[in-house]
């Protein structure tokens, strides 16, 4: 009985939570009838059913939408410089001008000095001469918060988009840092990174971090993406935790044994919005948050 009850009790808060989830990409139905007979022996049945339903997404309507809503934002500020105001107007209409109005930033070491970095800042380019170089987008769009993350708020600051060029590292210093269960032995590293998401983010399911954070995963898919100059690919997930709903895109490409890697979330308070708001500003702002990743460059001597 003592282990019965614990595994039981699981079972059915596991149940009953997911019935709260959002259905915008699929309605999900959990019926279940347990059994417990006087022996103390469980035995009976869970029927699921997942009735998923057909949505189209008006993303010609989303994107006109936060336009407008970004242009009525960027016309309530003070311009001195009449330039900015009409970078301004081109920015709301396509956020794409953003990158055209960018400064290109980045580092560089000597080797002298790449072989002055601990093991956690190199990468596996102990004593390699590297330049690491990528455009920041215009400041009327994205903040800076860090050297190689830019973050953008709608109108009303309810959904956040964070872009984050992430460091390029020899994908052999990823297994011996972190495990080859996480960077298995494959030839086609960029392909890997990109399916071990998707298979690591179960659609229908939920589960607990050790922080004791929930998620529950909505929806994955893979496409093609140019990252770093390279055709790459691009994993989607799609999920929500407790307080936020959440669409976060990882982007990969490979050369010569090296895995380039940026990152894309866009979240929302649940109180605030919906999986409807975050799909529309991850198209408005989708072309120029894959150019700043899509013309990232790394080089090696």
């Amino acid at each position: 009985m003592n282990k019965v009850l614990p595994i039981l009790c699981t079972v059915l808060s596991t149940l009953s939570y997911g019935q709260s989830y959002s259905t915008y990409y699929g309605t999900y139905d959990v019926n279940q009838n347990v059994n417990v007979n006087k022996d103390v022996k469980v035995s009976g049945t869970v029927n699921q059913n997942v009735n998923k339903t057909v949505r189209t997404i008006d993303y010609g309507a989303l994107a006109a939408a936060n336009a407008q809503k970004e242009a009525n934002r960027l016309n309530k500020i003070q311009y001195e410089d009449s330039r900015d105001a009409m970078r301004a107007q081109e920015i709301a209409a396509d956020p794409y001008a953003a990158y055209k109005y960018g400064n290109e930033v980045g580092r560089a070491y000597t080797r002298s000095e790449s072989g002055k970095l601990n093991k956690r800042q190199d990468g596996g380019h102990f004593r390699k001469k590297i330049t690491w170089i990528w455009t920041q987008p215009s400041s009327l769009l994205f903040t800076r918060p860090f050297s190689n993350s830019f973050r953008n708020t709608n109108s009303d600051g309810s959904i956040e988009c964070i872009v984050t060029v992430l460091f390029p590292k020899n994908y052999s210093y990823n297994q011996e840092k972190y495990g080859k269960e996480r960077y298995p032995e494959t030839e086609f590293i960029a392909k890997t990174a990109a399916l071990k998401i998707q298979t690591n983010k179960k659609v229908g399911e939920a589960y607990t971090t050790k922080d004791g954070d929930n998620f529950y995963t909505h929806k994955t898919e893979i496409g093609r993406a140019t990252v770093y100059g390279r055709k790459g690919y691009r994993a989607t997930w799609i999920y929500e935790s407790d307080y936020e709903y959440v669409i976060k895109d990882y982007y990969f490409s490979d050369r010569e044994g090296i895995l380039h890697e940026g990152i894309v979330q866009y979240s929302v308070d649940k109180t605030r919005g919906t999986f409807e708001d975050l799909e529309g500003r991850r198209y408005y702002l989708r072309r120029v948050v894959e150019e700043v990743i899509g013309t990232a460059y790394f080089d090696l001597k």
